[in-house]
Order: structure tokens, then C-alpha cells, then sequence
């Protein structure tokens, strides 16, 4: 099994849990700001953790995170595949 099809699987069964509620939380604070430009993942603002790419998103298995809109993406999460579709790191 490749990468792309682990990574794949891996999003939809954690995704759908995470989706549910779940905070993202990348390191281990009490409080932590979320930047409001992503809608259903608390993303840490850019100038907090740095610019974090996809990879560092599928290895916390989450996918499929949405921008409030696409054209703020501080991110730049929504760019690999050329179309601003207002999804970023979708696992393709």
C-alpha cells in the first residue's frame, strides 16, 4: 500500500471523529488561540507555531481542513493543487 492510499485511509477514519468536535491541538499548551481563517480545526495562528504544511497536518491524521475563505489562506494549505477551493490538506 503506497503513501498517498495510508495517508487516504488514515483521514477518513480519524477524520470523521475529529470532525466531530475534536480541537486540534498541536503541542501541549492550556490555552491556545485558534486562527480564524480555518472553520472546522483549531489551526494555531502562523505567527504561534510558523507556517506548518500539509504533511505536518496527515501526520496528526487530519485532512480536509476548511478556510472561512479561500482567498485568506495564511496557511497556504489550499494551494498544492493549484485550486482555490476553499478546502486545504485535502489527502490527494
Amino acid at each position: 500500500m503506497n503513501a498517498m492510499v495510508r495517508r487516504l485511509a488514515l483521514c477518513a477514519v480519524l477524520g470523521g471523529e475529529l470532525r466531530a468536535g475534536t480541537a486540534f491541538n498541536p503541542a501541549p499548551t492550556s490555552a491556545q488561540s485558534c486562527d480564524p481563517a480555518f472553520v472546522n480545526y483549531c489551526v494555531p495562528p502562523i505567527e504561534v507555531y510558523g507556517d506548518l504544511d500539509c504533511q505536518y497536518f496527515y501526520d496528526q491524521g487530519i485532512c480536509g481542513i476548511q478556510l472561512t475563505d479561500p482567498s485568506n489562506d495564511p496557511q497556504g494549505l489550499d494551494g498544492w493543487n493549484y485550486v482555490d477551493d476553499g478546502i486545504g490538506s485535502e489527502g490527494t
